[in-house]
């Protein structure tokens, strides 16, 4: 468990974590990369993510977890 107060600490952890994931293998090595500037994130095969809006057309309620468990680097999917 890692707990942090401030959110530059969270980004930190957060991009630490990230990276040894990714050298490990654990993270797939294809990327889908969303949003632009501070709003821009990086997904790949293996992420945890957290739906944070509501979307009822696909599903998605706010607080559900998931793993992403495919990419396509080219967005087509």
């Amino acid at each position: 468990m890692m707990l942090a107060v401030r959110r530059a600490d969270v980004t930190d952890l957060n991009d630490t974590t990230r990276e040894r994931l990714l050298t490990a293998g654990r993270l797939g090595p294809d990327a889908l990369t969303t949003g632009g500037g501070d709003r821009q994130r990086e997904y790949r095969t293996g992420d945890r993510v957290l739906v944070t809006a509501n979307d009822h057309r696909l599903g998605l309620l706010n607080g559900i977890r998931a793993a992403v468990t495919a990419v396509d680097p080219d967005g087509e999917r």
